[in-house]
């Protein structure tokens, strides 16, 4: 992107379901100290007070557009929002997290500063309780200026997150900073979430592997609240088969240049899916949850991803639950659930 002084950002805001969180998110938004800020409040469909929340805020700040439309989802909702913006640069936060309020005024600095396609800043996950854990992605700035670093150290940590050892780097779409232009050129879009199970995953491998601009930063300024009523939380039946079909997806073209790692790091990373997936058949009230079980056990992809992964180098507890998943103990793995239920 050529340099533009003082960038519109165009922020995204998909909502669905977010009444008791919306005020904060859009409040810490509209106060931002950076303000060339056009910012797209996407109700998708929400059947609460989500919509007049919206309306009310509207009325408050000129910069805020609000889009009421059918529920499509959390992708579709990303897609109208990036196809209405008309800002330099993106970033798209859920509607029940909030910014530090230097947040934007930050990531367009570097974003300037290095011609960055994109920023990837890190978060603090906040508990109800008032705590935070910090999620950094790097301790100094760290720009990549080509293809091959990008591969070398955004692609491999995107990739190998469940690998011991590897950096820290969210998948999530909403701690990033891009390049809205740059998206539109190469056609990017989120794939439904009912059919990938990770969107913002396969977003991001498909942005970066056309990128040769980026910079990882130190700073934390996204809190990402850790929620019962997040989507992420949310029990989809289908998620292991969108889970299986991502992977099927993926492993026909290989990102990095050792083929051979990337399915073993991809494996793990789907793998980690699952095994939540597997949490939820057993934490919700989940008709033959053994049963269930067993199906995805003996499934033939599982079955291959399972070959493929290499258990000792993947960080605890997924490495547990592929040691179990590869030798079908599903009875000790049902258990071992049941029991970190009770005590977390």
């Amino acid at each position: 992107m050529k340099k533009v002084e003082n960038p519109l950002v165009s922020v995204i805001v998909p909502i669905y379901k977010v009444e008791a969180y919306l005020n904060q998110c859009v409040e810490s938004i509209v106060k931002q100290s950076y303000s060339h800020l056009e910012i797209l409040l996407m109700d998708d469909g929400s059947p609460d007070g989500c919509p007049a929340i919206c309306d009310s805020w509207a009325k408050r700040d000129a910069r805020i557009r609000v889009v009421h439309k059918a529920n499509e989802g959390l992708s579709g909702t990303r897609n109208r929002g990036i196809s209405l913006a008309s800002g330099d640069y993106l970033l798209m936060p859920d509607g029940d997290d909030y910014l530090a309020p230097d947040t934007i005024e930050v990531m367009v600095r570097y974003a300037l500063a290095y011609q960055a396609q994109c920023v990837l800043g890190g978060y603090r996950k906040a508990y109800p309780n008032g705590t935070f854990v910090e999620h950094g992605g790097t301790d100094t700035v760290f720009p990549c200026g080509s293809g091959r670093e990008i591969q070398e150290h955004i692609l491999l940590r995107l990739i190998g997150a469940e690998y011991r050892g590897m950096p820290h780097l969210s998948q999530s779409s909403c701690m990033k900073l891009y390049d809205r232009r740059f998206i539109l050129e190469n056609a990017l879009v989120f794939q439904p979430t009912q059919e990938i199970g990770m969107e913002d995953f396969l977003f991001n491998i498909q942005f970066f592997e056309k990128a040769e601009r980026a910079v990882i930063i130190p700073e934390n300024n996204y809190y990402y609240r850790a929620n019962n009523c997040s989507i992420t939380t949310t029990f989809n039946p289908e998620r292991a088969n969108c889970l299986i079909r991502l992977y099927q997806r993926l492993e026909r073209e290989p990102v990095l240049t050792d083929s051979t790692a990337y399915c073993q790091m991809l494996s793990a990373n789907i793998l980690g899916g699952i095994s939540v997936h597997i949490k939820q058949i057993v934490a919700f009230d989940m008709p033959e949850k053994l049963r269930q079980i067993g199906l995805l056990m003996e499934e033939p992809t599982v079955r291959k991803m399972l070959a493929q992964c290499r258990i000792w180098k993947i960080k605890f507890p997924l490495s547990l639950f592929c040691f179990l998943m590869r030798h079908k103990m599903k009875y000790t793995l049902y258990f071992l659930i049941q029991l970190f239920l009770v005590v977390s």
